[in-house]
C-alpha cells in the first residue's frame, strides 16, 4: 500500500523540502606568496584531512538552460590513494547579496563506475558541457574547511567552506591574510567557460 498524501502536499515534496543544504563558501585566486602563508597557517593551526584528485563533469540539461537559471548538475569523480568515488551534485541558484557564495547543494555518492554514471545521464538526454580537473588538499580549521586547489588551465586557488552557521571564522581568516580584495565571485565552471 502506498504512502498517504497529507494536506501539505505529497510525500516526495516533503522529503525534498526537508533535505535542503545551503553551502556557504568563498573562493580566492592565490599567488606563490599567498600559498606559502596559507600553508604555514594550515600546517600549524588546522588538521590535514586528505589530498584528492577531482574530475568534475558538468552537464547540460535537455530542457533547462542552467546558465540562465544559475543552477548546475555535475558528476564528480574523486581519486584518493587509488580509491575512486563517484558523486552526483545539484547546485541551486546563488545568493549574490553577500561576499560569500551561498547556494543550495544536494550531493550523494553512488556505487557505480564513472562510465556507468555518465552513460546513465547521456541516455537521459543530458550532454556534457565540460570537465574540470583539479588536485585538492583539504584541511579542517576552526569553523571552516580550507581547500588548496591546483586547477588545470586556471592555476591555484583556495576555497573556504563554512562549518555550521557562523561566518565569522572565515571573515577573520580573510582579514588576517588580506585576501578580501582577491575574492573570486565566479565558479570554476564560469572561469573555464570564459577562456
Amino acid at each position: 500500500m502506498g504512502r498517504k498524501r497529507n494536506e501539505n502536499g505529497s510525500f516526495i515534496k516533503r522529503i525534498a523540502e526537508g533535505n535542503n543544504m545551503i553551502e556557504t563558501e568563498v573562493k580566492i585566486k592565490i599567488d606563490d606568496n599567498d600559498e606559502k602563508r596559507i600553508r604555514d597557517f594550515a600546517e600549524s593551526s588546522c588538521i590535514f584531512r586528505e589530498k584528492v584528485s577531482i574530475n568534475d563533469i558538468y552537464l547540460i540539461h535537455p530542457c533547462i538552460d542552467f546558465s540562465k537559471t544559475d543552477e548546475a548538475v555535475r558528476i564528480r569523480i574523486e581519486s584518493t590513494a587509488g580509491i575512486e568515488k563517484v558523486k552526483i551534485t545539484y547546485k541551486g541558484k546563488r545568493n549574490k547579496d553577500t561576499v560569500f557564495k551561498k547556494r543550495e547543494e544536494i550531493e550523494f555518492e553512488v556505487k557505480a563506475s564513472p562510465n556507468d554514471v555518465i552513460s546513465f545521464f547521456l541516455r537521459n538526454r543530458y550532454r556534457v558541457l565540460c570537465n574540470i580537473e583539479k588536485d585538492r588538499e583539504i584541511y579542517e580549521c576552526k569553523g571552516f574547511y580550507l581547500m588548496i586547489d591546483n586547477v588545470k588551465d586556471l592555476g591555484k586557488y583556495i576555497e573556504l567552506e563554512q562549518i555550521g552557521k557562523n561566518e565569522k571564522s572565515i571573515q577573520i581568516f580573510l582579514e588576517s591574510f588580506n585576501l578580501k580584495e582577491k575574492i573570486e565571485p565566479l565558479t570554476y565552471l564560469e572561469l573555464i567557460m570564459k577562456k
